[in-house]
């Protein structure tokens, strides 16, 4: 074990590794942040200060989600394989359906909203970019496959697949 001097308390150094361990609000952070060869100082702070403003403001639910979302990263989508929208959602959906999400106050997503998500993946405005690397996509794909959806149907029902799919690049950041 190794310290550094870091503006952020509790910050460290362990096993080649900058590791964070901090109570925050009765909450016990003990999380490993990233390899030192892979990330910077400043970089490996201003993700730990990010967790521990999720701590702040979610509690122990910011920790129990960066878990899960730790153990499914690592297990179905090895470093190197791009994640599409479709892997995003099915993770967004899957954690809505168990645990809930920030909108709806922890609890669990109704099955008529899950039954909604899974329409939107399988419909027909969404075969063109649901199945996308999102490290492809660019604004200009994205406008484009917007225009082309307004002229075919309703404003209505493009704008609402607009926002899922706007939600679902806010739950990959």
């Amino acid at each position: 074990m190794s310290n550094f001097k870091s503006s952020v308390r509790g910050l460290q150094i362990r096993n080649g590794s900058f590791f964070l361990r901090r109570m925050v609000n009765k909450i016990t952070i003990q999380h490993t942040l990233g390899r030192v060869d892979e990330m910077s100082h400043k970089e490996a702070e201003e993700i730990a200060l990010n967790l521990i403003n999720e701590v702040k403001e979610k509690g122990i639910f910011a920790l129990q989600t960066r878990q899960a979302f730790k153990k499914t990263a690592g297990r179905e989508h090895g470093n190197n394989k791009p994640q599409t929208i479709r892997d995003i959602s099915n993770e967004l959906i899957d954690r809505g359906e168990a645990y809930g999400t920030k909108k709806t106050g922890g609890r669990p997503w109704r099955k008529r909203v899950v039954a909604g998500w899974r329409n939107w993946q399988t419909s027909e405005r969404m075969g063109i970019l649901i199945d996308q690397p999102i490290t492809n996509l660019t604004p200009s794909i994205i406008e484009d496959w917007y225009l082309n959806d307004l002229r075919a149907g309703k404003k209505t029902a493009t704008d609402n697949a607009f926002r899922q799919l706007r939600r679902v690049f806010s739950w990959a950041i």
